[in-house]
């Protein structure tokens, strides 16, 4: 995940990466896709399940594609070349490629280029340009492969192929006075997506629907003409994106911290955010439009009182919808 891609006042440093930049004007791109829980392990189930963390497990994307004749593999960030064979035999495809740390060459590049977001302390500055200069330099290599397996699909047959490039969630490289990630912060929560799929956007379009991981599994079997199973919390959002029909989402929830003392659920419904603690007590509050940055919290502001508790009542219908600690009735569930 590019670190703050949303922000439109972050200078991405002087890093050159044409592959990366011609897939994003190819691709339906969101600005406002979220991660379901912004630890990697349990956003990337919930990418594959369309099923928040707290949800037993269910039918994964690739096994349901794998059941309708499409192959599938797993791939790995030194197996391009790999992918690109799968790619090129016969028959629809699913194909997983994980890219972490690079196999190849990386750049030194001048931590003190870096540009620091807005909400990172002064005490946390030099460990986080050193972190910014440590991720830039890697983009290079991963630029690279990620052309091998797009000039790949500029076959005629393989043209329409679906190309997803997402990550299961963002780090806070500072900001909040945080380096790790699994916070409640939009540099955690808010994740980059782009879908390149030229038979339904033939050039390069942006969204500003409200996106969840757990939409994805639904929305991709809808765009290839299959219904979700049942149990999945996400949202087809396929007609939506295509035709322009359905409901467009007005809210995303997100967990994290999940089995801590420090867990928290978090909702935004349209540039209104609530935080509450595992107790379901209100921690942090903010309006995203006037606040981008999270730098002044509402939670205790007399004047946000009715937006709160109506927030709260919100939350809580997701909640029950979700079965997240709380049955249909509103009863908080025993756990353990």
């Amino acid at each position: 995940a590019v670190p703050w891609a949303n922000d439109p006042n972050y200078k991405v440093p002087d890093v050159t990466a044409p592959n990366l930049t011609r897939l994003g004007e190819e691709c339906l791109t969101f600005a406002r896709a979220y991660s379901a829980c912004p630890n990697p392990m349990s956003a990337r189930s919930a990418i594959l399940s369309g099923k928040f963390p707290h949800s037993p497990a269910g039918p994964q994307l690739g096994p349901l594609l794998n059941l309708a004749g499409y192959r599938m593999a797993s791939f790995s960030t030194l197996q391009a070349d790999e992918l690109v064979s799968f790619a090129h035999s016969k028959g629809p495809f699913f194909a997983l490629w994980q890219m972490d740390e690079p196999g190849g060459f990386t750049h030194r590049l001048d931590p003190e280029a870096m540009q620091l977001r807005a909400n990172v302390p002064a005490s946390l500055a030099v460990r986080a340009k050193e972190r910014l200069a440590e991720f830039y330099g890697r983009v290079p290599a991963w630029d690279q492969d990620i052309g091998i397996v797009l000039a790949a699909l500029d076959r005629p047959d393989l043209r329409d192929t679906i190309v997803v490039f997402t990550s299961e969630c963002g780090e806070q490289m500072g900001s909040q006075d945080l380096l790790t990630g699994d916070a409640a912060y939009e540099e955690s929560v808010r994740v980059p997506l782009a879908i390149r799929y030229p038979k339904l956007w033939p050039k390069g379009m942006n969204s500003e629907v409200l996106f969840s991981q757990v939409d994805m599994l639904p929305t991709l079997l809808g765009l290839c003409g299959m219904t979700a199973p049942q149990g999945v919390q996400g949202v087809n959002l396929a007609p939506l994106l295509a035709e322009g029909t359905g409901d467009r989402p007005d809210a995303v929830y997100s967990e994290g911290a999940l089995g801590t003392r420090f867990e928290w659920r978090m909702l935004v419904h349209g540039y209104d955010k609530l935080v509450t603690n595992a107790e379901g007590r209100v921690t942090n509050l903010y309006n995203l439009a006037d606040d981008p940055y999270e730098n002044n919290n509402l939670a205790n502001a007399s004047s946000e009182q009715l937006k709160r508790d109506a927030l709260v009542a919100m939350k809580q219908s997701w909640m029950r919808k979700l079965e997240d600690g709380v049955d249909t009735s509103g009863l908080k569930v025993r756990r353990g």
